[in-house]
């Protein structure tokens, strides 16, 4: 059986991609922002099948355009994966370090992508005949305060209890979870440092 999935293309979305078809027999779409080289690579990674879509995810047209093109493309969707996110790494306890333009960046990647991925899929899940599956990812940033900023600890507790509505709102035909992983070692994480990844897992960085 193959099923049909939407990703990203980088980090933790290319290793959820690489997962997906090696072990569960997926066929993917993997989302790029701008970096169509690196996209492609990625690309180049996967199984015969998957494709490539370019969008902006802090949208919500390109949201809704990007799952149109990706049910599309793969000929079904069955599973969609909210990766995407967005920080600037700053002093916790600044509460002047972000900007308001900061804060609404947040916001639109961390909270809103989910619910305008979630609007686009509803009707392609709801008729497919055992419905789809939204996975959001968060973090453990969203469970205490922590994190690279307080802009990414707020938004991310906020995807946490999106997931919860929306599970509620799309139930039962379409299921909706939360992952909320620690620290990752991708090239996003890679800017910190490793002392501060250290203090990250060993519990001692707030």
């Amino acid at each position: 059986m193959h099923l049909s999935d939407l990703v990203g293309s980088a980090g933790l979305g290319l290793v959820i991609a690489r997962r997906l078809t090696t072990h569960h027999n997926f066929i993917v779409a993997i989302n790029y922002a701008s970096n169509s080289q690196r996209a492609h690579e990625a690309l180049a990674s996967l199984p015969k099948g998957c494709v490539a879509i370019q969008a902006d995810v802090s949208n919500r047209g390109s949201c809704l355009q990007l799952v149109k093109e990706a049910h599309e493309k793969l000929g079904g969707l069955d599973l969609v994966v909210a990766n995407a996110g967005w920080s600037r790494p700053t002093p916790f306890n600044d509460i002047d370090a972000f900007t308001e333009a900061d804060w609404d960046t947040a916001y639109a990647f961390n909270v809103k992508q989910s619910l305008w991925l979630a609007q686009a899929a509803k009707p392609i899940f709801n008729a497919n005949e055992n419905g789809g599956h939204l996975i959001i990812t968060s973090s453990v940033a969203g469970t205490r305060a922590s994190g690279s900023s307080m802009a990414y600890s707020v938004t991310k507790a906020a995807a946490i209890h999106t997931s919860k509505c929306l599970a509620k709102a799309l139930a039962p035909k379409i299921r909706v979870n939360t992952i909320s992983p620690s620290m990752i070692k991708t090239e996003w994480s890679a800017r910190f440092g490793d002392d501060k990844i250290k203090a990250h897992i060993a519990g001692t960085l707030p």
